[in-house]
């Protein structure tokens, strides 16, 4: 009789442990997708993310706790359910916090570079890590979020780069190339400024943005007249400075 007692009061604890476990798992897949935010807006998605393991988790002590009251495990008991059929929802909206919390901050770091980039098709065209041997890095993602679009972009100095490298290696794979101002195929496919600032806001910096000989390999919009729905990814290099630009965007 003791034994059977145990076991159904180890069978009440089963299911908020399970769900600790399973929203844990969750959380954690939430926080690893969106890392590379400021550390405040981390703090929030982890916040968002793992809430739910935190109540599932307060509730199985509290169930241990008044384990010899029946109303108070009843109670716990309907709580554990109506959380559960309330994470969907919930999940919903973390989700949509967490990727306008990125949306807004963006990625700025090189350190993320390669989680964003890698199992993607941008690295037919971007490198698949940050070269050693380059100087001044700029990295910026944004997600795509409502009517916002997604970027993905790397810039950097390469002393050691020349034409003749940068044509042998994207020539043949290049749909266009040629100077920013001589593009006329689908207007306003390339009308964004080629540099960006580390932060991902656009500023003035172009006065040496017509030396950068682009190679696009990708390049499509809509029949609007202004490319109000597109996409395009290309390598431009500029021989005189040594910059090298990689950039994707979708909207």
């Amino acid at each position: 009789m003791k034994k059977e007692q145990e076991k159904i009061s180890s069978e009440k604890f089963k299911f908020p442990l399970i769900m600790s476990i399973i929203t844990f798992a969750i959380g954690s897949f939430l926080v690893y997708d969106t890392i590379g935010v400021p550390l405040v807006a981390e703090l929030e998605i982890m916040l968002a993310s793992y809430l739910p393991t935190l109540l599932f988790i307060l509730n199985t002590i509290l169930m241990y706790k008044f384990n010899n009251n029946k109303k108070v495990v009843i109670t716990f008991h309907v709580l554990s359910i109506l959380i559960t059929c309330g994470l969907l929802i919930y999940y919903f909206i973390a989700m949509f916090i967490i990727v306008l919390i990125q949306a807004i901050n963006g990625v700025s770091n090189p350190i993320f570079y390669r989680h964003y980039i890698s199992g993607t098709n941008l690295t037919k065209v971007f490198p698949n890590s940050i070269p050693r041997n380059v100087t001044d890095v700029e990295f910026h993602y944004n997600p795509p979020f409502l009517q916002g679009g997604e970027i993905h972009y790397l810039y950097y100095v390469d002393k050691n780069m020349t034409s003749d490298k940068f044509d042998k290696k994207y020539k043949s794979k290049a749909v266009w190339i040629g100077h920013k101002d001589e593009y006329n195929e689908k207007k306003g496919l390339l009308s964004s400024n080629l540099l960006m600032s580390s932060e991902g806001s656009y500023y003035e910096r172009q006065e040496h943005e017509s030396d950068f000989i682009i190679y696009l390999l990708e390049g499509r919009c809509d029949d609007s007249g202004y490319c109000n729905h597109g996409e395009f990814l290309y390598a431009a290099f500029n021989e005189k400075t040594k910059e090298v630009i990689y950039k994707a965007e979708q909207w």
